[in-house]
């Protein structure tokens, strides 16, 4: 990126530079991805400049810190070269137009872990972007499920209102990671709190995970967002 800028004020790169150092296993998978436009040294304070040129091209928050909002905005720059949604969907009248209705949207095995022979079904507007993401995150975490669960046409259970619409997995949009290693309550046992670059993998794309949640579902992550 050659956009000049001037630099931010010493206290906001401090406290931007504090803050991508928090979210580095997410920008390493943009960087590995090649969706990473900021090619001064990682965690510099001309890095931080060249990001808030970005936000400001972007009319972004112009704060230098490479959050959710300048990911999105990446996704929507680079997603169409591997033919992945510019955008996932928000909120469930998005899911089932961008899914279709629960277990009956168009699915497709996708081989996941290459080299182990394993493949899972999902839907098949983000299955590749799901195997793909599940290779970097093994790879950078150190850390492979030996048990990743899918399509499961159910309505919730757990969380706070458990029950009253259907799961992610019905619409073939979600997976399950080692669920019975990794179970409710983001325990320090579970191998998704011990090895946390796994999960920034998927937070990096806007995937959701219920690590994140009020009540964790820590083996649980998907393909959409505000459901």
């Amino acid at each position: 990126m050659t956009t000049k800028t001037a630099k931010p004020p010493a206290q906001l790169t401090e406290k931007a530079q504090a803050y991508n150092a928090s979210r580095i296993h997410a920008h390493n998978t943009l960087r590995r991805l090649g969706w990473w436009p900021f090619v001064s040294q990682p965690g510099s304070a001309a890095e931080v400049a060249e990001i808030v040129a970005f936000q400001t091209q972007n009319k972004l928050t112009a704060d230098g810190a490479a959050g959710p909002a300048v990911f999105a905005a990446l996704r929507r720059l680079h997603a169409a070269a591997r033919g992945w949604r510019l955008e996932l969907p928000h909120g469930i009248q998005a899911i089932e137009q961008a899914y279709g209705p629960p277990g009956k949207g168009k699915t497709v095995k996708v081989p996941i872990f290459p080299g182990t022979g394993r493949a899972v079904g999902f839907h098949v507007s983000v299955a590749n972007e799901l195997a793909t993401l599940l290779e970097i995150a093994a790879d950078m975490s150190g850390y492979t499920p030996a048990d990743i669960q899918t399509i499961n046409v159910r309505k919730k259970r757990g969380g706070d209102n458990p029950g009253d619409d259907w799961s992610v997995h019905s619409y073939a949009a979600a997976f399950d990671a080692d669920p019975s290693r990794n179970p409710w309550g983001n325990k320090p046992s579970s191998p998704l709190i011990r090895f946390p670059a796994f999960l920034e993998v998927f937070r990096a794309l806007g995937w959701r995970c219920g690590a994140d949640w009020k009540t964790p579902d820590t083996m649980h992550v998907q393909a959409c967002t505000g459901y």
